[in-house]
């Protein structure tokens, strides 16, 4: 799991916007399409211990995979990163980022690179 950046949540549970666009890089490109057929695929889906998370790309880019919860609340950073393969897997362990279990119910990974947004939905479930 690649670090966030020395972001934080706030006390709220929310993450400030502008931090969260601090853990993009510079250069990179105001996502503006989103694109729901890009080959995002979790497995197993629902979960209970841990997801693999599958994305397929066309060229090698910068990714950021992210998990929220229903709220909009971030859950954790699964990734965030340099991807040079046409395709990229990373794991969720249903954990949040201070490492504590996250309770069973619906969760969204949102993918991130170039210009392009894909969202899955995941339903984590009891062990």
């Amino acid at each position: 799991m690649a670090g966030n950046g020395g972001s934080t949540i706030a006390s709220n549970g929310f993450l400030d916007p502008w931090e969260y666009v601090a853990l993009w890089p510079l250069d990179a490109p105001a996502v503006h399409q989103r694109d729901q057929d890009r080959g995002l695929r979790a497995y197993p889906n629902p979960l209970v211990e841990q997801t693999r998370l599958d994305l397929s790309l066309d060229e090698p880019t910068w990714v950021q995979g992210v998990v929220f919860d229903v709220s909009g609340r971030l859950v954790a950073i699964v990734h965030d990163g340099w991807a040079s393969g046409p395709s990229v897997s990373f794991r969720w362990d249903a954990k949040d980022q201070t490492g504590k279990r996250c309770r069973p119910g619906l969760y969204v990974v949102r993918v991130r690179f170039r210009s392009t947004e894909s969202q899955l939905k995941i339903v984590l479930m009891n062990p």
